[in-house]
């Protein structure tokens, strides 16, 4: 009897069973989320006596009902079978009832069919010879021989036929790949010779030479599908929030006293003009897109709500918005001056969680910051000849709208109680206030901070009375130390400025060897899950190809090898070890 788990019913024991498609969202299969009545609302009528369609909790636990009456039929054997991969060859998970199984019976075994194919007493004809030889030579390159293998291979040589294929194997399991390079002549005619190269440009060539040289010198790149990608949504939060800093700029408005009414009708006029300017008629396509627009403007709000109250109290003001400098544009530039000082602070919203790391930014993988942040300071210098301009700060801002976990509000309110500024307020009132600090902290930035205090008193004045930031990273140990996790975000004012000048060293350095002509793929550990020309580039361990790693650096290691314009080391993995971090 062959069925499906839902319509089948098994009258009788049965001494084997097949349950095929044992993955995530297949057994127990997804709701289809088709419904247009909430579970409240679904409650209310089920209260008032209307019958309804089960709800998706309901129909999760029948599920489960009809895989106890299957898995309990067999009166010898089980067999549960789940893919890896789907017909696209994207990986799949196995549903929950794998692990279930496993701990209720710790000593059943999963058998992969890949592997127990690729067993020698499996092999019934020539392509499962193929097939164990391929897999027996990844072992031969290490220098691990077994004599089924010996004798695999010597049968499939004493056929013509055969060993005309047998032979291009071997020859495949041996290939070495050279290091590719084009002439520089060559290069300077893909690049052009007076071209600025951008930042994202030399980070990918820092990433690996082969994707920045496919993309940018070949220009090959995927082909554009009319559909909504995250790519796409970090577009319009930038023109969002630029057009709405813009808005408050003309009309004399300072985002840090913008009042919520006022915010939120600029904003939504914003987005409007952002989507617009875009061409992005497809967020009026569907229901499902006029939400992703109406979470865009509920975003959106919240960014400029949060940005303007980092401002609140700071000496800092929004001076430049999508500023352009030598090597892009800037979303945001902030100043404050004191004496002849003029201190330069710079913020780039991000769509994604990306955190700075001053170990990226020394092997070349996050130029962005400190790049725009050196270009800022160039500029306003000319300007401003009579000023010394100095580094504040280098930051992003992640756009969001988190969830948080409920706070402990016990613990919390005999905290704020112990305080004679929060002593004669309510339970509900405190319990707001905790809740908004517990979320604002979801917003503090990442980047490098001057540590001079009348910098860092400038950008947040509650920072050294409360020992911490809550706006960017720095804290304070008891001693007045920088703890250790913010040891590479705030650095002297000297660090700064040999971060700085290593960093046009590292460009410069980048520039030579892209027009030098280097592309052979060379990319760091992980670097090509999500690389889009992962199937032409050819990099494989299976033959020979190594990863680079980075080394594992502590801050002060970083500090010092930047102030030296150091190289890093390079070190190579074929990609079973573990990474240094």
């Amino acid at each position: 009897m062959v069925g499906d788990i839902q319509r089948t019913r098994l009258k009788d024991i049965k001494k084997v069973v097949f349950v095929i498609g044992a993955n995530d969202g297949i057994i127990p299969g997804n709701s289809s989320g088709s419904g247009i009545i909430s579970d409240i609302e679904r409650d209310f009528l089920v209260e008032n006596d209307f019958i309804l369609a089960p709800t998706a909790r309901e129909n999760a636990f029948t599920q489960k009902l009809y895989l106890y009456a299957i898995f309990t039929k067999p009166s010898e054997r089980l067999f549960i079978t789940y893919s890896k991969s789907n017909s696209s060859g994207e990986e799949i998970r196995p549903s929950y009832i794998i692990n279930t199984i496993k701990k209720m019976f710790p000593t059943v075994q999963i058998t992969d069919e890949e592997i127990s194919e690729g067993r020698a007493e499996s092999i019934s004809c020539k392509q499962d010879a193929y097939r164990f030889v391929a897999g027996a030579l990844a072992d031969y390159r290490i220098g691990k021989q077994d004599d089924k293998t010996n004798q695999i291979m010597s049968i499939l040589s004493s056929n013509e036929e055969y060993r005309e294929v047998l032979l291009k194997m071997i020859d495949a399991a041996f290939y070495k790949r050279e290091k590719e390079q084009i002439t520089p002549e060559l290069a300077a005619k893909l690049y052009g010779i007076d071209s600025t190269i951008g930042i994202t440009r030399l980070e990918r060539f820092a990433a690996c030479a082969y994707a920045q040289f496919i993309s940018n010198g070949l220009k090959l790149n995927q082909r554009k599908q009319f559909e909504f990608v995250a790519y796409d949504l970090g577009n319009i939060y930038h023109y969002a929030i630029d057009n709405f800093c813009r808005q408050i700029d003309a009309e004399g408005i300072k985002l840090s006293s913008i009042d919520s009414i006022e915010r939120k009708k600029l904003v939504e006029r914003a987005v409007e003009e952002s989507l617009k300017e875009l061409n992005m008629h497809i967020l009026n396509s569907s229901a499902k897109n006029a939400y992703i627009k109406r979470r865009v403007i509920q975003v959106t709000e919240r960014t400029v709500e949060v940005l303007g109250q980092h401002l609140w109290g700071s000496e800092f003001e929004p001076t430049y918005y999508e500023f352009p400098v030598e090597h892009g544009r800037v979303d945001r530039v902030d100043e404050f001056e004191k004496d002849n000082r003029l201190y330069i602070k710079v913020i780039d919203y991000k769509s994604g969680k990306k955190k700075f790391s001053l170990r990226d930014t020394f092997f070349g993988l996050q130029l962005q910051l400190v790049v725009y942040l050196k270009d800022v300071i160039m500029k306003e210098q000319k300007k401003h000849k009579d000023k010394n301009v100095l580094a504040g700060g280098a930051f992003y801002y992640h756009i969001s709208d988190p969830i948080i976990d409920k706070p402990d509000f016990d613990r919390e309110l005999t905290r704020y109680r112990s305080n004679d500024n929060y002593r004669n307020m309510s339970d509900d009132e405190l319990k707001f206030i905790i809740a908004k600090k517990h979320q604002y902290e979801e917003f503090k930035m990442s980047g490098i901070v001057n540590s001079n205090e009348e910098v860092i008193q400038a950008m947040d004045p509650n920072a050294i009375d409360e020992g911490e930031s809550s706006i960017f990273p720095l804290k304070y140990t008891k001693s007045g130390d920088i703890t250790k996790t913010y040891k590479d975000s705030v650095l002297h004012p000297e660090s700064m400025d040999e971060l700085m000048d290593f960093i046009d060293y590292k460009v410069g350095r980048l520039t030579e060897r892209i027009y030098e002509g280097q592309i052979d793929p060379n990319p760091y550990k992980d670097g090509c899950r999500y690389c889009q020309f992962m199937g032409i580039c050819g990099f494989d361990c299976t033959l020979g190809d190594e990863y680079r790693i980075m080394q594992k650096l502590s801050p002060e290691e970083l500090v010092t090898m930047i102030k030296e314009k150091a190289e890093p080391e390079e070190n190579y993995s074929s990609g079973d070890e573990e990474d240094e971090d």
